[in-house]
């Protein structure tokens, strides 16, 4: 975008930053590490079950600060995540008990990294807006 006002949202969140040069933009990549692990549903019965990867402390807090008032659905933050070679987009989900997020990873992206349950990763991620998401 060139010239004009940013979108309202984009400016909420330029305003809080200030003129302050070190602070976190969208483009500013967030590193997370931790290891995968699996959820599964508490019912037996139920054959559910989703990797993550817990996304904490200085990680966390950039989001946090980042995203004041700018989730989505559940509060999820779109977000552009990569893992060695492999780049994909999917969403964040908070622990609203926690404070913490988790980044899903789904089955293709573990095959295609090489990783698995219980694998320490170390995952870059780029909040995404309407604006600047890709499709890779």
């Amino acid at each position: 975008m060139t010239g004009g006002a940013l979108p309202p949202k984009l400016a909420a969140i330029a305003s809080a930053f200030g003129d302050d040069p070190d602070a976190p933009s969208f483009e500013t990549p967030i590193l997370a590490e931790g290891p995968i692990w699996l959820w599964r549903a508490k019912d037996p019965n139920v054959p559910a079950a989703w990797h993550f990867l817990t996304i904490e402390g200085t990680a966390a807090d950039t989001l946090r600060q980042m995203i004041p008032g700018g989730r989505r659905g559940f509060g999820s933050v779109k977000v552009e995540a990569k893992l060695g070679s492999v780049i994909w987009n999917t969403s964040l989900f908070p622990d609203k008990e926690t404070g913490l997020y988790f980044l899903p990873m789904k089955a293709d992206v573990r095959r295609r990294a090489g990783v698995a349950t219980g694998d320490k990763v170390s995952v870059s991620l780029t909040i995404v807006s309407a604006e600047t998401q890709r499709i890779r």
